[in-house]
């Protein structure tokens, strides 16, 4: 049982409320004494509202019962919310957050005033600290209850309650403005919750069932742009929360209407969404690459949905696009590439895709920079993830891509390294850093040993050179940690004149900060 601490402001709210509603049955009555007998004992609405939080939740040993405390809530939040109900719903989140909650209980009656006032209140930070509070108690409930059903699964369903009332609202163009802000809001809360780990088959059940019966219903309302641009952010959300929703997030009903958005190559993408569609399939590539690496994902039904359909997006993506457009392009195919290995292949072999992807030839900086830092992470990812295909396949795949960079661009089998070294040298920073990623990404493994020392005589004067144009603190730590990719491999080090080898391991005991000094008697000599 929980123990409020009995303050002097404790007892004197629960004095208050124990007298008025004991007195009084009329609420408007109720309301006044209540203000009335505040403002005798000098006690503000944060006071009064502080010690009648706790009060609010079953488990609490204090002299207001629940019901009371509920009651009196209620009453004071209808004729006045922004006086009451705003400080209330600060005091909750932070008791919540503060509190050890194994012994207390969200009634069904303040879990529907909270889900209420989420749905429907226009003040956004009211809105705000009840759902975190929620969030919150499901969370820290998750570890130690075993009731059923959980809060969890409870708020699911008085949420998706909720948006089907304020959907049906505006389905009939009752305050159309308000109920689609409804909506979103109750959306929100739903992803929010179900980016809570569980294990349990009812909860894993209730998210299933609200995000189809609440974020699938917006996302496919054609005749509301605006709301169908919340829906995909909020899907954006789901795929970097702590709980991704990978199986949702791949079921055919989610991503159909996705790729209807975005196009494909016998129908334009969405003028509005289309843009933000890709991204989102980005992100769910991103999910996928990330997820269980010793699940084989390409024999999978939905795996072939994603490879197939996308690859058609990608295709249609590719020509009279803005460098904006031309950025989220890169993003859509390095994730599509991260997928698997069958994926980077699927790329590579599409010659409307390739030189979409890596052609450097009328690239701005900034776009210069994301094609080679694009390169490079495909290359770091198929390097630590083996699981779909075997090693000698996954490096074939990344000398293919990396020698397909040297050849789109007019440079020949063996132009990759002098065209990424040249970019390296660049005047502009981010040109710069693209290039030391990328490579950092090829000095890390021996398989590019030919392309090195084809190339060594300029890479290693390069790197070693403290005196050359980088100036900055990243880009000089970039450098360095190329110095120490290529020192690592015993296989090239092995290959090495001895003074090169030398001449790396002093470079790297110096550190990527060192400055050649000259004393001041030397210096004057000269």
């Amino acid at each position: 049982m929980y123990q409020t601490t009995n303050t002097p402001e404790n007892s004197v709210v629960s004095a208050i409320i124990n007298e008025v509603l004991e007195r009084e049955r009329d609420n408007e009555k109720r309301r006044m004494m209540i203000e009335e007998k505040m403002q005798a004992e000098n006690v503000s609405p944060e006071q009064f509202m502080n010690a009648l939080i706790p009060s609010l939740f079953l488990g609490v040993s204090c002299r207001v019962t629940n019901e009371q405390a509920l009651e009196v809530l209620v009453l004071l939040a209808t004729s006045d919310p922004s006086r009451y109900l705003k400080p209330a719903s600060r005091i909750m989140k932070n008791f919540i957050l503060a509190s050890d909650l194994a012994t207390l209980t969200l009634s069904d009656d303040l879990l529907t005033l909270m889900v209420t006032q989420i749905s429907t209140n226009p003040d956004v930070e009211l809105s705000d600290n009840l759902m975190e509070s929620v969030v919150a108690f499901c969370d820290k409930e998750r570890d130690t209850s075993s009731r059923l059903p959980t809060l969890l699964t409870r708020s699911l369903t008085a949420i998706s309650q909720a948006f089907q009332k304020a959907w049906d609202e505006k389905l009939q163009h009752e305050n159309s403005q308000q109920s689609s802000t409804s909506c979103v809001r109750c959306c929100a809360a739903i992803v929010m919750l179900c980016g809570l780990m569980t294990r349990r088959e009812d909860d894993l059940l209730s998210k299933k069932r609200a995000l189809d019966d609440c974020l699938l219903v917006i996302l496919l309302d054609n005749n509301d742009p605006l709301l169908q641009m919340s829906a995909l952010d909020l899907i954006d959300q789901l795929t970097v929360a702590r709980v991704t929703q990978r199986e949702w997030l791949l079921s055919k009903k989610t991503l159909e209407p996705l790729f209807q958005m975005a196009g494909n190559e016998e129908d334009e993408s969405h003028p509005i969404l289309g843009g933000s569609t890709i991204r989102i399939l980005s992100s769910i590539c991103k999910v996928v690459a990330k997820h269980d690496e010793d699940a084989n994902f390409d024999q999978s039904e939905s795996s072939s949905l994603l490879l197939t359909r996308f690859h058609h997006v990608l295709r249609n993506f590719t020509s009279g696009k803005s460098e904006l457009d031309r950025l989220a392009q890169l993003d859509a195919i390095s994730s599509f590439g991260v997928v698997s290995s069958q994926a980077l292949e699927v790329i590579l072999d599409d010659e409307l895709i390739v030189p979409c992807w890596l052609s450097l030839s009328v690239a701005q900086p900034k776009l210069i920079s994301a094609i080679l830092y694009s390169v490079a992470m495909v290359l770091n990812y198929h390097y630590s993830n083996s699981s779909d295909a075997p090693v000698g396949v996954k490096s074939d795949l990344c000398m293919r891509l990396f020698v397909m960079l040297g050849q789109i661009n007019n440079k020949g089998d063996n132009g990759s390294m002098p065209l990424v070294l040249s970019h390296a040298k660049s005047p502009v920073t981010e040109t710069r850093l693209g290039a030391y990623e990328l490579l950092q990404s090829v000095c890390r493994k021996s398989m590019f040993a030919r392309a090195i020392f084809l190339n060594g005589s300029d890479l290693f004067e390069f790197l070693l050179n403290r005196e050359g144009a980088e100036t900055t603190v990243e880009g000089k730590e970039a450098k360095f940690k190329i110095v120490e990719a290529i020192f690592a491999q015993e296989k090239l080090t092995s290959l090495m004149d001895s003074k090169l080898v030398k001449a790396l391991e002093t470079h790297i005991k110096q550190g990527p900060h060192y400055r050649h000094t000259q004393s001041w008697d030397v210096a004057t000599e000269q």
